[in-house]
């Protein structure tokens, strides 16, 4: 009876964390760019509410290798209902000294108090 009850209770809160939409949406410009190429994200509340705290802005490599972190602090000014937070990422790696990155697929993640938003690019010579 205690393991139902318990199967219950992790299925319901597994539903409802699901069922949560995230405040934000995380675009870029273009899914595909050269190397070198500015890569022009935008983070936007598409929420009723006002965003305050911070979002982190993590991107990975296909391996799952952090290249570069922002962290935007969102205490003066906050993000309201409908604005957007632009930043461009100039394929440079912060971890690896400032250096270019490699081609290849990156996964740009937004994340903040109790949400996260994910989008893959991909960096190639044409």
């Amino acid at each position: 009876m205690n393991s139902l009850i318990l199967c219950g209770l992790i299925l319901s809160l597994l539903f409802w964390s699901a069922a949560v939409p995230s405040p934000i949406e995380l675009t870029t410009d273009k899914a595909i760019y050269k190397p070198g190429e500015e890569v022009h994200i935008r983070i936007k509340n598409i929420s009723s509410k006002v965003l305050r705290g911070s979002i982190t802005l993590t991107i990975k490599d296909e391996k799952g290798k952090i290249v570069d972190e922002l962290v935007i602090l969102l205490d003066w000014p906050p993000l309201k209902p409908g604005e957007a937070i632009r930043h461009k990422w100039n394929q440079k790696g912060r971890v690896d000294g400032y250096g270019q990155v490699s081609e290849g697929k990156y996964i740009l993640t937004s994340s903040g108090e109790g949400y996260k938003v994910s989008k893959e690019i991909e960096i190639t010579t044409p």
